[in-house]
């Protein structure tokens, strides 16, 4: 029984040293099309849109 127990406690905490972080870019503007759903062209008219709303 604890020899199960060591092993079932051994299997949970050893996997937990590969578990990755994702730390995504920094963003470079207002408009972040990490998903890449906006073209080229909507997301500079986000951007001026936004910056004439911030200033």
């Amino acid at each position: 029984m604890r020899r199960s127990l060591i092993l079932i406690l051994f299997l949970a905490f050893s996997t937990a040293g590969f578990a990755q972080d994702f730390y995504p870019s920094q963003p470079t503007g207002m408009v972040n099309d990490f998903a890449d759903m906006l073209t080229s062209s909507e997301e500079q008219r986000l951007e001026t849109k936004l910056r004439s709303y911030r200033d």
